[in-house]
């Protein structure tokens, strides 16, 4: 019998949920607590504050939602996913508990040492002095890192002591409490994003996110700006040993510590060259261009596997999930080059053109002006995502298509899986 669904998040990540699960046939209708533009064209949405636990729950009663799933970082933190399961509601989504270690990497770090998880060394420290004193024991580079800042955001790779040293003097400038100074390993750097029903667990594609906000890997850290699927090193050998090494010894830990997590599980893992994996961090949600990148690669019923998440059947799929074999890119457009203010109500052009199955717009920061033409709203505008047979046609398809999207400060990366591609046609050179 079909279902209705609540989303409880306005992002292009929102979008891409929605649009996946209105493909399904086990869905009646969907509904949205906080919208975007292209939302409120598939799903019933609503401007419910998500803080309003008491009103969410009448929505929820009122429209017969069977399933909810929360992704707003502000639902999130507050508490949403708690107050609705002590409700006796089916929900999914990181609770409490899970958001502190996203917004803590001391407390992250911390926890993940106590189970014995491998992660990178690092230090922190609350006052600069003693930081830029214990530079003097690090081989460089290094990353310093600001505690307390999310989604990408006060990180900073830092090649020798003198720029670790500044790095560290304007944390406590900006009256950040904590800094971390933390090992650089060199490696591929994947995000693995598993549903969990608290024991066990179904990969999702593996992606390569792109964080930094120039070509060529330079300019400031973001949440993700891009990003590219499957990866094809990610092969059944390095899955086990996710599987055995990071991903059931986190589930394990997150359970045997009492945090009770049913939902999207995001690991931030670096593999290096012998082999060994990292976790770097983790999140009870996707992250900012993930869903966006893997979600279109999906054949499974995203309903169905959302569903046994959320009631613990997730053994039923046998921890498969079955994909189209296609590839994805994803590239983010900005309104304006971080660090600086977006430009708004700037009118957009070209969205016509992102008609055919190969790509898909979802969009984030956009909305109406008084001609009812779409204008940016905001810095994360939107993600454009093309597939293909093969990672090049990914490529091919979503940068031709983007040439004919426009509007004044318009930004995006135009390197988006391109490394790994040379990569490709380098060992296709060795090996003719």
């Amino acid at each position: 019998m079909p279902m209705n669904i609540l989303i409880i998040g306005s992002g292009a990540k929102e979008s891409a949920l929605i649009y996946k699960l209105s493909q399904s046939p086990m869905v009646k209708k969907i509904f949205c607590i906080g919208s975007n533009t292209q939302i409120g064209e598939i799903a019933v949405s609503t401007n419910i504050a998500v803080d309003n636990f008491s009103a969410i729950l009448d929505y929820i009663y009122e429209e017969d939602v069977n399933l909810t799933v929360v992704c707003s970082k502000t639902a999130r933190a507050k508490g949403l996913v708690e107050f609705l399961s002590k409700n006796q509601q089916m929900v999914i989504g990181g609770n409490t508990s899970i958001y502190k270690f996203e917004k803590s990497r001391i407390l992250t770090r911390a926890f993940l040492n106590k189970n014995n998880i491998q992660t990178t060394k690092s230090e922190s420290f609350d006052n600069s002095v003693l930081a830029v004193t214990h530079l003097q024991k690090k081989k460089f580079p290094v990353y310093i890192k600001y505690e307390g800042v999310s989604e990408g955001g006060g990180v900073f790779f830092c090649a020798d002591k003198d720029e670790a040293r500044k790095r560290i003097e304007k944390c406590f400038e900006l009256s950040h409490r904590s800094v971390i100074i933390e090992d650089y390993v060199k490696g591929k750097e994947i995000i693995l994003n598993v549903l969990t029903d608290g024991y066990n667990a179904i990969p999702l594609p593996s992606c390569h996110v792109y964080k930094r906000n120039l070509d060529g890997e330079g300019g400031a850290y973001t949440g993700g700006i891009g990003a590219f699927a499957p990866l094809d090193f990610v092969d059944a050998k390095i899955e086990e040993k996710l599987a055995h090494k990071v991903i059931f010894p986190l589930i394990d830990a997150i359970t045997a510590e009492g945090h009770n997590f049913t939902g999207v599980l995001q690991t931030q893992i670096i593999i290096d060259g012998r082999g060994e994996l990292y976790l770097l961090g983790f999140k009870g949600d996707f992250g900012m261009i993930d869903a966006q990148t893997i979600l279109p690669l999906i054949d499974d019923d995203l309903f169905n596997l959302l569903y046994a998440t959320a009631t613990g059947a997730l053994e039923d799929f046998d921890c498969i999930v079955k994909t189209n074999e296609a590839y994805s890119v994803a590239v983010q457009v900005r309104s304006g080059i971080i660090p600086g203010k977006p430009l708004k109500d700037q009118k957009i052009l070209g969205l016509e053109f992102f008609d055919n199955d190969d790509i898909t717009i979802f969009e984030e920061d956009i909305t109406f002006n008084r001609f009812k033409e779409k204008v940016t709203n905001g810095e994360n505008v939107l993600t454009a995502v093309a597939t293909g047979s093969t990672l090049r046609r990914a490529f091919d398809n979503v940068y031709s298509e983007l040439e004919n999207l426009k509007f004044k400060g318009i930004y995006y990366r135009k390197d988006i899986a391109k490394s790994y591609l040379d990569y490709q046609s380098l060992l296709q050179d060795v090996k003719m």
